[in-house]
């Protein structure tokens, strides 16, 4: 197994992480020799949920390590990885009210169902439109921001960890001769995660039957064959997670794994302005340093997938152009403006038809 590692090495700097504490200082600290204050003005928690040496986690520790320079020591930012803070929808509630500082997370759609919108079918498929549909200035930019604001939070951006294909053991009946084909009744059995827009985008969309199971329980159901395959994950995690144990993967990109990139709102507000401004420079190269090591991990695990025997099957820009438009028409057109409102999905659509 390649090392990821080696990948991560795009970002200049890769240090140490911390795990000091969270609690802000009200008095300026000292200067020490070097120019860098011995007690910091500012002390943030910075929440991820990556591992230690996954591209999320990484970047955040970089854009941590330029903010504390810059400010010459007056703001330092600790990191706490993998969770170790709570799960993201804990950690959101805690940025709300303060008590944690910063997150690089899921968005969460616990208190209004425009929080998941992130999570629609077919928003994007591939980091130029990402770029394009979630990029400072566009529609879902500036209204969501609006949005965060709206419960307390202030949003650099967003950031994605990849788009979600199938990884499968079995493929079964004919399917293989028809894997893109929307029209096609599928008999390969799908594992999807409990979000109603992702059963739609396998059910009724790519027209494969699916089933619902925990995550927790997925590798077995797997490999038990209580299920064919999982949608879920993009290439990098069914090389890092199911290598062993599926024989296919189908390049889909169902849905784009988003993550919000914010701060409680007050406490942004409250900095000097030449601190808000250094965060938010720090925070957006942060996010394209990210994307950029993310395009060069989900190629390699492409290579490292078929290197290992793997069948990668990835539709072709029509095929792909194909799925997006049946999935605007019918899953944004009923369950979309059900769910988030005409208003909501005639502006997405406006945003992705160039895509088509």
């Amino acid at each position: 197994m390649k090392k990821f590692f080696s990948i991560c090495m795009l970002f200049a700097l890769v240090v140490s992480l911390t795990a000091c504490g969270d609690t802000a200082e009200e008095s300026p600290g000292t200067s020490d020799s070097g120019g860098m204050k011995d007690t910091p003005t500012y002390t943030f928690s910075f929440a991820g949920i990556g591992g230690t040496e996954t591209i999320d986690t990484i970047a955040m520790q970089n854009a941590a390590d330029k903010i504390y320079e810059q400010t010459n020591g007056d703001i330092k930012i600790n990191v706490f990885p993998a969770s170790q803070l709570g799960d993201y929808i804990q950690v959101y509630d805690e940025i709300m009210n303060g008590s944690i500082e910063m997150g690089l997370i899921p968005p969460a759609d616990t208190y209004d169902s425009f929080g998941g919108i992130p999570y629609l079918p077919y928003l994007c498929t591939n980091l130029d439109q990402f770029r394009t549909v979630f990029g400072e200035g566009s529609w879902l930019y500036d209204e969501y921001k609006e949005f965060q604001a709206g419960y307390g939070v202030h949003n650099f951006g967003f950031w994605t960890n990849g788009f979600t294909g199938f990884g499968i053991v079995d493929v079964k009946g004919d399917d293989i001769d028809h894997l893109f084909d929307t029209e096609y009744a599928h008999q390969t059995l799908i594992r999807v995660p409990g979000l109603e827009s992702q059963k739609i985008a396998v059910s009724e969309i790519m027209n494969y039957p699916s089933t619902t199971i925990p995550y927790a329980d997925l590798y077995s159901a797997m490999q038990t064959g209580v299920c064919d395959g999982w949608v879920g994950g993009g290439a990098y995690s069914n090389y890092s997670v199911m290598a062993d144990l599926i024989n296919y993967f189908l390049d889909l990109r169902t849905s784009t794994d988003a993550y919000v990139c914010i701060m409680n709102k007050d406490l942004f507000d409250s900095l000097p302005a030449e601190y808000q401004t250094i965060m938010t420079n720090a925070m957006n190269e942060m996010i394209e340093e990210a994307l950029d090591a993310l395009e060069v991990q989900d190629e390699q695990a492409i290579s490292d997938l078929q290197e290992l025997g793997i069948e990668v099957y990835i539709p072709t820009d029509e095929e792909m152009a194909a799925i997006m438009s049946k999935a605007i028409d019918q899953l944004w057109g009923t369950w979309g403006v059900e769910t988030y409102g005409q208003d909501v999905i005639d502006h997405l659509k406006a945003e992705v038809e160039q895509f088509l």
